[in-house]
């Protein structure tokens, strides 16, 4: 996967202490294809979800959005941070896959705990990028206790105020939302 270009930075400990602008671009040739993952469990400690993402045109493609209970999508506003985490996919034009997603929860301090829970929910939803295309491709809202889902939502004010917060990025020229799937619809386990 080619780094993404970020432009407005004057260097490291700028950008790391005080957001400049900043602008998404991806690679030449490439597009970006937005998408993050929240997760929601009783388990406060060792919950976490693994999103699997392939590619359809290009099979070699592969790769994982991971957030647990730990990770921060951190924001602008005075709400409290959900957790979770926003992946900026620099990609080739082509189609790609959801294929699901590795869950588990429950699992005790030492790491192995008899009540542990590891599910997978399969999602299956293909995707396109584009050429200089930044397409938003939603949020997984997972929920992870004894009915294990995954719920697709519009979460882009969230999202960009992530960008904004975390890379400088105040709005996203020529954006596209195309939703994996319809907003509200859930994916369970097997």
């Amino acid at each position: 996967m080619k780094a993404l270009t970020l432009m407005g930075c004057a260097g490291l400990v700028a950008c790391a202490t005080v957001p400049q602008s900043a602008e998404l671009l991806p690679s030449t040739g490439g597009g970006i294809a937005l998408v993050s993952a929240t997760v929601d469990s009783t388990d406060k400690l060792t919950a976490k979800a693994e999103t699997d993402i392939r590619g359809v045109d290009d099979p070699a493609f592969k790769t994982r959005l991971y957030a647990s209970r730990r990770d921060v999508l951190r924001t602008m506003t005075a709400q409290s941070d959900p957790n979770g985490q926003l992946a900026v996919l620099d990609l080739k034009p082509g189609r790609y896959v959801v294929v699901g997603a590795y869950t588990s929860w429950g699992v005790g301090g030492a790491g192995v705990d008899s009540n542990a829970r590891q599910t997978f929910i399969p999602i299956n939803r293909e995707f396109e990028v584009k050429a200089g295309e930044v397409v938003y491709l939603g949020s997984l809202a997972f929920t992870l206790d004894n009915n294990e889902r995954a719920t697709v939502q519009n979460a882009w004010t969230r999202d960009a105020s992530h960008l904004q917060a975390t890379r400088g990025v105040q709005q996203v020229n020529g954006l596209v939302t195309r939703l994996i799937a319809p907003e509200g619809e859930v994916f369970r386990r097997r």
